[in-house]
Order: C-alpha cells, then sequence, then structure tokens
C-alpha cells in the first residue's frame, strides 16, 4: 500500500493508459541531428541508470540542432505515452466510474432515461419514414398528373364573381372518354384553385372549336345548343358549401341524359 502510494506521488497519479499500472516512470528524449548521438541508447540509459545513462548516451555528440522531451515509461507492460495522453486515459477513467457508480446508486432513473432516449429514436425514425413516403406519393402524384395532362388540353378558363364569391371555369379538350380519368384530373386542378369563397368548374369537350366558355353571369350561364352537342363531362367543386359533383354525357350533353360519378 505503502510503494502504491509512493508511486502515485512520484508520478502525479498518472497510470499508464494501457495496462493501468501506476509504475512509471519519465525519461528525457533528445530528437533531433547529433553527431555521435543515439537516441535509442540515451532512452534506455535513463531509464535504467537515471541521469548517469543519460550522460552515457550523450558521449561523443556533436554539434547540431536537438529538442529534449519528456515521456513516460511502463515498467509493467513498456508502453511509453506522453503526460498529456495519461492525463485524458485518466479523465476518461474517472468519467466512466461516475457512470457507472451513478448507473448503480439510481438504476430506476438510469432506465427512464434509456427508455426516453429508445423512444426519442423510435419517434424520429417513424417521421423520418414517413417524411420519405410522403415525397413518394407526392412525387408519384405528380407524375400522375403530367401524364394525365397530356391527355387533356386547357383552351379557356375564366374567372367570375357573383356576390361574395367567385366562380373559376376551365375549358378542355380530351383525347378520349375515360371519365375516372376526367374526374382524377379535375380534383387535382381544383385543388390548385381552391379557395373557401371559389366555385370550381372544369368542363370537357371532343372537339376543340366548339370547346368555349358559357355564356351570361355565373348564377345564368349557359351554352348555345351546338356547343353542347360537344360537351361531354363536367365536373364541379364548391368551397363554399364543400358540394362536389362530376356529370358526364355517353353521346354529348345535348342528346344524352346526364350520369353521375359523384
Amino acid at each position: 500500500m505503502e510503494n502504491n502510494e509512493q508511486d502515485q506521488s512520484n508520478n502525479n497519479g498518472l497510470s499508464c493508459p494501457k495496462c493501468n499500472s501506476n509504475d512509471i516512470l519519465p525519461v528525457s528524449q533528445i530528437k533531433g541531428k547529433t553527431q555521435g548521438f543515439g537516441l535509442g541508447k540515451a532512452a534506455v540509459g535513463g531509464l535504467v541508470l537515471g541521469p548517469i545513462g543519460l550522460a552515457a548516451g550523450a558521449i561523443g555528440m556533436g554539434k547540431g540542432k536537438t529538442k529534449s522531451e519528456v515521456v513516460w515509461v511502463c515498467k509493467n507492460c513498456g508502453n511509453q505515452f506522453s503526460a498529456k495522453k495519461a492525463i485524458t486515459s485518466k479523465r476518461n477513467k474517472e468519467n466512466n466510474m461516475k457512470v457507472t457508480d451513478f448507473i448503480k446508486k439510481h438504476p430506476i432513473i438510469t432506465f427512464g432515461i434509456a427508455l426516453v432516449v429508445i423512444i426519442i429514436s423510435i419517434v424520429g425514425n417513424c417521421k423520418e419514414k414517413a417524411t420519405v413516403n410522403e415525397n413518394k406519393t407526392v412525387s408519384v402524384e405528380s407524375s400522375n398528373v403530367e401524364n394525365l395532362s397530356s391527355n387533356y388540353k386547357l383552351v379557356n378558363n375564366k374567372l367570375g364573381k357573383h356576390g361574395a364569391f367567385y366562380q373559376k371555369v376551365h375549358i378542355y379538350v380530351v383525347n378520349d372518354r375515360d371519365y375516372q380519368k376526367m374526374y382524377d384530373f379535375a380534383v387535382v386542378e381544383a385543388k390548385k384553385a381552391s379557395n373557401s369563397d371559389t366555385i370550381f368548374r372544369a368542363v370537357f369537350f371532343d372537339n376543340e372549336t366548339f370547346a368555349v366558355l358559357p355564356v351570361g353571369e355565373v348564377q345564368s350561364e349557359y351554352w348555345e345548343d351546338d356547343n353542347l352537342k360537344h360537351m361531354i363531362a363536367k365536373y364541379t367543386k364548391n368551397f363554399v358549401n364543400g358540394f362536389e359533383g362530376f356529370e358526364y354525357w355517353e353521346n354529348n350533353a345535348y342528346e344524352s341524359p346526364s350520369k353521375t360519378l359523384k
């Protein structure tokens, strides 16, 4: 016990970072170019014989630039290290001991902290996955809208006002009669025009010559018969009261009764 306390007093409480032994010894190393000087001999000499050994290693040293540096050597395992490295190792060990002591004294608190960290990690991963999935969904939806847009040509549009609300009308020419796709496309277009005081309407024609805007004001608008003969579908979304409707005609709005998807 006395030897251990003496070792710690001699080495300022430092220990070997490799084996944790306190049986360590400072050694002075001289670095640089000198004539006839062996660094290895000086280091070994300092370890074994002390100052006399350092003097012996310096016999025959000529002129040159040299630099003296103190390192610590462990007598137990032979490890060489700097004082800075030993201090860092000592602090790390002390911190680890404090953590270990805290865990032993407060196991419930430790468990609670670990549980919170796990929950935060799980929530973070879920949010990240949700964001990725959302981005994928938006990407797919955008891709689908682009594909649908190639089938529908916007030829006319207007925004009219009646009292406290607006009506936005889009006129499209279509290449086919896939009414479900027309509805899907109209829903996406309605979202772009969504306002709490707006009524959105998308009207689909099969001939661009007759694809015109309605005549009259918002509440009393109408199309001429020649135009109705080429109207094949109409979508309405009322953002004022939430109404949504899609009607279509097998032949056209002039000759056929209307059918609805919504």
